[in-house]
């Protein structure tokens, strides 16, 4: 008889086999009992791989290039870590997406939980986070977000879409939880069936905005999403992409990419208010050009011209 390894975890790598680790060595302490750990690297330039096959060797693991992942001969010992080299960094969803491609020709799972490798967590997070997706029937879970250097603060416990300007909002305020329209992407839990109906991470986005779509994707076909607020995770936030939540200390890469997912999600999502985007362009150029962020402008422009591949 089939066991199902009810969750598989997925971490995505780039450059940051540190807080992978630190991340790998939180959820080995997890007081869940039945999952499978899937780390993709995502072509990392700094040796991600070998420095985690190395801190791996004394652990049950398995190391696997993406073509040998994808084609389903293999076997798993009890509790392996799972490593697959990816051939190209294509993003956030791409990188993602080897993992839970790897998990659905396996088939012998309940969930996939897509876990940010800059975070860690508790030993209770991710039962906490199970028994509510399960007691809620949701199709889409989140955790609290909280600082990793401030652990008392609070990051986020969703998110919803400002009507006017496009842009997420966090929601830090429990009050505020039933405006939840999304989870953020650091914590998000993704029932089975919810492949089966819609599919994998939407990879047109690159960086940003593939979590609010794939939610807002879910919800249109009936799916609900939510937050285990009681389930923890504590979150380093930004340190690839050089995001910040001071809009001054936005890097060029996290601009161009932040407002060029913005523009996808709001013509896929908010067609008939597309002419919206000019009027959000100026804002954001008045507002780069009055902190003096002028390369910040550069960034935005292009991304307001560059086409989508899909």
């Amino acid at each position: 008889m089939n066991i199902l390894k009810k969750i598989y975890i997925i971490l995505l790598n780039y450059n940051g086999y540190k807080d992978t680790i630190e991340c790998l060595e939180s959820i080995l302490q997890s007081d869940y009992e039945d999952y499978q750990i899937v780390v993709v690297d995502n072509n990392s330039s700094d040796n991600s791989m070998d420095n985690m096959l190395s801190w791996a060797k004394k652990l049950p693991h398995k190391y696997y290039s993406q073509k040998e992942a994808l084609q389903d001969k293999f076997e798993l010992s009890s509790k392996s870590i799972i490593f697959i080299q990816s051939e190209q960094n294509g993003g956030f969803s791409a990188g993602n997406n080897i993992g839970i491609k790897y998990a659905l020709l396996k088939n012998d799972f309940d969930y996939v939980w897509l876990l940010n490798n800059d975070t860690i967590i508790k030993k209770d997070s991710l039962s906490l986070l199970v028994n509510y997706a399960k007691l809620h029937d949701l199709g889409i879970t989140g955790s609290s977000l909280l600082d990793y250097n401030y652990p008392h603060k609070t990051q986020s416990l969703g998110g919803y879409i400002h009507k006017l300007l496009g842009s997420g909002k966090n929601i830090v305020n429990i009050d505020e939880i039933d405006k939840i329209e999304y989870i953020v992407g650091a914590s998000f839990l993704i029932k089975k069936i919810v492949f089966n109906k819609i599919g994998l991470l939407p990879e047109e986005y690159f960086l940003y905005y593939e979590d609010s779509d794939y939610c807002f994707n879910a919800r249109d076909v009936g799916f609900r999403v939510g937050t285990a607020v009681d389930s923890i995770v504590y979150h380093k936030e930004g340190g690839t992409t050089g995001t910040s939540k001071s809009i001054y200390n936005k890097s060029y890469m996290s601009d161009f990419y932040s407002f060029r997912s913005h523009k996808i999600f709001w013509k896929k999502y908010f067609k008939e208010r597309y002419w919206l985007i000019y009027f959000q362009l100026v804002v954001y150029l008045v507002h780069r050009l009055l902190h003096g962020k002028f390369r910040n402008m550069l960034s935005l422009i292009n991304a307001f011209f560059s086409e989508v591949k899909k």
